[in-house]
């Protein structure tokens, strides 16, 4: 027992102590998912919710930070009004016949880059993917656009 006592008060244990506090306190979004971490909670919810329906983004955010007792934080209800804020206004590329924002695009643009929410429920990395892939067929249209023009 002396051992627990004396780690408590050594001055390594309060510094290491005093950083966890300051770090638990630049979280934003605060995830609500009981006992199961992050992960595990967004593939549950994904395989119950959105096993037969297309994976809106926006509303497995409300899903993972929404506490049952104390409803959403102040920083998540910021966030979903931004997302619904930026779901709303119109896309630039679809003026041109390009297609609307997806879910995870809205998502992107509101959350901080140093937010990992997006690479936790496994959407970024395909996200990014998706980007490249359009970022090429929009180069190709405007080759050919160029292409037709000069003929």
């Amino acid at each position: 027992m002396e051992k627990i006592g004396s780690m408590w008060s050594s001055l390594k244990h309060k510094d290491k102590c005093a950083k966890n506090q300051l770090n638990c306190e630049k979280v934003q979004f605060q995830q609500c998912t009981g006992s199961r971490c992050y992960i595990a909670q967004a593939y549950v919810v994904k395989q119950e919710k959105y096993k037969d329906i297309e994976l809106i983004v926006v509303d497995l955010f409300k899903e993972l930070h929404c506490s049952k007792t104390k409803g959403f934080s102040e920083p998540v209800k910021k966030a979903i009004d931004d997302m619904h804020v930026q779901e709303a206004l119109p896309s630039p590329s679809v003026e041109d016949g390009k297609q609307a924002k997806t879910s995870i695009e809205v998502v992107f643009k509101v959350l901080p880059k140093s937010n990992t929410f997006l690479r936790n429920v496994g959407i970024q990395q395909s996200a990014a993917k998706t980007t490249d892939v359009v970022k090429e067929l929009q180069a190709e249209l405007d080759a050919k656009k160029l292409e037709s023009i000069g003929l």
